[in-house]
């Protein structure tokens, strides 16, 4: 199985999840982590919980530590939206857990939360702000923060956050950020209703879906059980290789309903279209013979034929 190392983390954040008993990421942190560093805006679809957040708060550690630049005052390098205070919060926590041994920076604003506290660790400058869409309106309001220095922005369950109404706040906050910038789109499943989101917001994105989990095999007994455990047990599982892609990623990856034209094309039925005279890609009888005369009129036994001959003699013996 890779290593973080093997994903291209950083030696400190390395040292920190191995400490923590995380040696091998799982399929999904396998995609998204390498997806995430190479600079592309992405569509994660994957269920909610630690190896979701895992999978782009490692990679954005790691981006924001290579080098390390300074924080200014009131001007985060990244922004993640997070749909509750409580997601939130846990965000925060593992931020705090991940980037112990890295210096970077972060605050957790949320609806509810000091109000004092936020903004004096965002005059003092910090590199990530973690965020409720409400909050931070809040705080783009008074001024207490500026989105232009904004890097790398995360919408963590941007699902959910359509779904519970927030768009117009998320189009004030995306009208903000500067136009050269990473979007980063998590959801727990591929909606139709993602798609305006995408189209206006993100471009040329990639997206995948994290792999479903393997149902548990049901516990063996009697003589199945006896012979399990007289087989030899199977030799060590081959090593999951990553994408030979990445270093120079396809135009889309993104599901079939995000695509308008696949759309219209499975929609309309085949051989709808009606042909046009004479556009086929074989030529008309009249065509083919070249002696194609207009409708209406009588050939007259060859007269006109000999008529057109000689003229064309006589428009030939001129000057």
């Amino acid at each position: 199985m890779p290593t973080f190392t093997d994903l291209g983390l950083s030696g400190p954040i390395c040292r920190t999840l191995k400490k923590a008993g995380l040696a091998s990421p799982t399929a999904f942190q396998q995609r998204a982590i390498p997806l995430f560093l190479h600079g592309r805006d992405l569509l994660l679809i994957a269920p909610a919980g630690p190896e979701r957040s895992a999978g782009y708060l490692l990679a954005l550690l790691h981006r924001l530590s290579e080098p390390v630049v300074p924080a200014q005052p009131k001007e985060p390098r990244a922004l993640v939206l997070a749909a509750d205070k409580d997601e939130a919060e846990s965000i925060g926590l593992t931020l705090t857990a991940i980037g112990s041994l890295v210096a970077i920076s972060h605050v957790v604003a949320s609806d509810g939360s000091g109000w004092n506290r936020q903004d004096r660790a965002l005059r003092t400058g910090v590199e990530i702000v973690v965020a409720t869409p409400r909050r931070l309106i809040e705080l783009l309001r008074e001024r207490a923060v500026k989105l232009s220095a904004v890097e790398v922005v995360v919408f963590d369950a941007v699902d959910m956050l359509l779904e519970e109404g927030y768009g117009s706040d998320l189009d004030k906050v995306l009208a903000s950020l500067p136009a050269r910038r990473q979007t980063v789109a998590l959801a727990a499943d591929s909606s139709p209703a993602l798609r305006p989101f995408l189209r206006l917001w993100m471009h040329n994105p990639v997206g995948f879906a994290a792999p479903p989990a393997a149902a548990a095999a049901p516990p063996a007994t009697g003589s199945t059980a006896a012979a399990r455990q007289a087989s030899p047990r199977p030799g060590p599982k081959p090593a999951v290789t990553l994408p030979d892609w990445l270093d120079q990623p396809p135009p889309s990856l993104l599901p079939a309903w995000l695509d308008d034209k696949s759309a219209a094309a499975a929609a309309a039925p085949a051989g709808s279209g009606k042909k046009k005279r004479g556009r086929s890609g074989a030529p008309a009888p009249a065509a083919a013979g070249g002696g194609a005369q207009p409708a209406g009129k009588k050939s007259g036994g060859g007269k006109p034929g000999k008529a057109a001959a000689s003229k064309s003699k006589k428009r030939g013996a001129r000057p």
